[in-house]
């Protein structure tokens, strides 16, 4: 009797188990990295056509986001050109800022 108890409550618990949802997963779109902008090795996995399409749609957001700073959005550019043109106009702008007037 003990035996049937116990493998009873093992099939319960086994159905159980198996019945219960996964844990949510993650979707990685286009909200996801506007929402976690910090997950470049995740955009980089994404395919090109994504990477392309997402750079075009949020161009100025990651322009704007990226001279105040967040350098890290640079990953989000796949185009070599624009990043340097983007480097060497944030590093014109912070000189600009630090020349001290005479």
């Amino acid at each position: 009797m003990t035996q049937f108890i116990i493998n009873s409550v093992l099939v319960v618990l086994f159905f159980y188990l198996c019945s219960r949802q996964p844990a949510e997963e993650t979707v990685y779109d286009e909200e996801f990295f506007l929402q976690n902008p910090s997950a470049i090795e995740e955009y980089q996995q994404m395919p090109l056509d994504f990477q392309h399409a997402f750079f075009r749609k949020h161009k100025e957001w990651i322009k704007e986001k990226y001279m105040h700073g967040d350098s890290y959005l640079l990953g989000y550019c796949p185009n070599k050109d624009v990043r340097r043109a983007w480097l060497s106009e944030f590093l014109q702008s912070k000189n600009i800022d630090n020349v001290t007037p005479s």
